[in-house]
């Protein structure tokens, strides 16, 4: 199942989205409703899509496309609404989407990754 990403002037086909709202920088572990995983693949797929993201901003931080508080984020040509990052992994690569400056969006990328580790424990048995 492919779906149609498209943001400040970019698209992309991608497998996987991962979606944040601001809620992600907030104190403490729980993040539910502060993270979505949509399309194909799970919280270990995801994980490795974020470990690749935070690799691919602090070797080419010009991949990381800054969006402004207006700029929209459509998936499937609906909004995203409330994303402050956004992952996707698709077409062989890997496209970062944030609307924080590139400090807080690295810090963002480890709060994400932690996040995840912590849905794969409890995921596995």
């Amino acid at each position: 199942m492919a779906l149609n990403l498209e943001a400040g002037g970019r698209s992309v086909r991608a497998d996987q989205v991962i979606a944040c709202t601001p809620g992600l920088l907030e104190g403490g572990p729980d993040k539910l409703g502060a993270v979505r995983i949509i399309g194909s693949g799970g919280a270990r797929e995801a994980r490795t899509c974020v470990q690749g993201a935070r690799m691919l901003l602090r070797e080419y931080p010009e991949e990381c496309l800054l969006l402004g508080p207006d700029d929209p984020v459509l998936l499937d040509g609906e909004p995203l609404r409330d994303s402050a990052l956004v992952v996707a992994r698709g077409e062989g690569r890997t496209l970062i989407l944030s609307r924080w400056p590139p400090g807080a969006t690295a810090r963002a990328l480890g709060h994400l990754e932690r996040y995840l580790t912590r849905l794969v424990r409890l995921d596995t048995p």
